[in-house]
């Protein structure tokens, strides 16, 4: 048992975890969706009404008991529209993040428990995109308007106001005689005002099915930047993981 050296000093202070602390095997479960509410005809495409969910958790798969790490929520109505190869989407979206309470526990039994920051937000986002053949373009940004992050842990003198992504990704049909099938892969770059601008890259590729509207992709990804865990976001963090993602 050691104190986790990873930790950002100024996020929180250093706490004791179970080994291994240098290296994780982390399961994360990603469930949610887009759900489309109302469609119609609009200029020469589509506008929708909608809303979307999701829920982030993961679990420490090295430890006999899994415990769970975190759980990150979000909800949000969205308003989109396709023109031609033009997509642009505007959101009101919350997000909410938790620590895990057998991670809190196991900590606390160590003596020196891990401090649970406060965190959430409300805020407008909004992005658009550019189809080009099987590559699509995107970028956008978010303006937070009302956030419940504990000032003291973000980037000095700076604040959860602002963030930033944009990248591409592609769906090329590589395989005539199996139009089902299709090689998928994308790089994505974010920035956020609360971590002083720190970049986050992102790049997978891998292998999609289709069959009608229902689909499954199976990617390897890696990340490069501050943690996706929203409870640990000054900290940094690298992975490579096997991603499967199903939409029934």
């Amino acid at each position: 048992m050691r104190p986790e050296v990873a930790v950002h000093p100024l996020e929180r202070p250093p706490f004791l975890i179970n080994e291994p602390a240098a290296s994780e095997l982390m399961a994360v479960v990603n469930l949610g969706g887009s759900y489309g509410i109302y469609r119609a005809p609009w200029g020469r495409g589509l506008v929708e009404l909608g809303g979307q969910v999701g829920m982030d958790t993961r679990f420490r798969m090295k430890l006999p008991q899994k415990d769970m790490f975190s759980a990150d929520w979000m909800v949000a109505g969205a308003v989109s529209t396709a023109q031609g190869p033009w997509t642009v989407r505007a959101r009101a979206i919350h997000r909410s993040s938790h620590m895990g309470d057998q991670f809190l526990q196991a900590t606390e039994r160590l003596g020196e428990p891990a401090h649970r920051i406060q965190l959430g937000n409300d805020g407008f986002d909004l992005y658009g995109a550019r189809g080009l053949g099987p590559v699509r373009l995107y970028a956008g940004g978010e303006w937070i308007a009302y956030s419940e992050t504990d000032v003291e842990v973000l980037a000095p003198g700076e604040a959860d106001r602002w963030q930033g992504q944009a990248g591409f990704d592609a769906d090329w049909q590589a395989w005539r005689r199996s139009p089902q099938w299709s090689v998928v892969g994308g790089l994505d770059w974010q920035s956020a005002q609360r971590t002083g601008w720190r970049p986050s890259f992102a790049a997978e590729a891998g292998v999609q099915f289709r069959h009608g509207d229902r689909s499954a992709r199976l990617v390897l990804r890696g990340f490069d930047g501050a943690s996706e865990v929203f409870q640990f976001f000054r900290t940094n963090e690298k992975f490579v993981g096997l991603e499967l993602v199903v939409a029934p």
